[in-house]
């Protein structure tokens, strides 16, 4: 069903685009403000936005960054924070919400860690891991 919506918003868009550029100027001018307007949306990491602002435990790994974060696993219950994540770089583990700690491991050392699985913390390497518990 979330695979449908956005085809069918952007349908929408371009019969509404179409006719408001048939009114004239002002119509030409209202279609470059929304095509600017949605480039714009379209740049934002909207989900890693909307996350920070709506969940007090969501974080953005130091390491990483609200561009490049990507979560992979989401908490199923109650709260709305990543159990697992990854970026170019590294694999993320959220280990809990009370003091914002999660675990990181390098990308470039999944060859050494025989068993590796980035959805499975116990599979990573401990002496690769390491643990990190931002300030507050």
């Amino acid at each position: 069903m979330k695979l449908l919506i956005l085809p069918l918003f952007l349908v929408c868009l371009c019969l509404a685009i179409i006719a408001i550029w048939k009114k004239g100027k002002w119509g030409r001018r209202i279609v470059l403000a929304l095509g600017v307007g949605l480039v714009l949306l379209a740049c934002l990491p909207v989900g890693n936005l909307l996350s920070l602002l709506m969940e007090p435990a969501y974080v953005i790994p130091a390491e990483s960054s609200l561009w490049s974060f990507t979560p992979t696993v989401m908490n199923s219950g109650a709260g709305a924070w990543w159990l697992y994540g990854e970026d170019s770089h590294f694999y993320y583990h959220f280990i809990g919400s009370d003091d914002e700690s999660y675990a990181v491991f390098p990308r470039s050392e999944v060859a050494r860690c025989p068993g590796f699985n980035p959805h499975e913390v116990d599979s990573w390497c401990d002496a690769l891991v390491k643990k990190v518990r931002p300030a507050r």
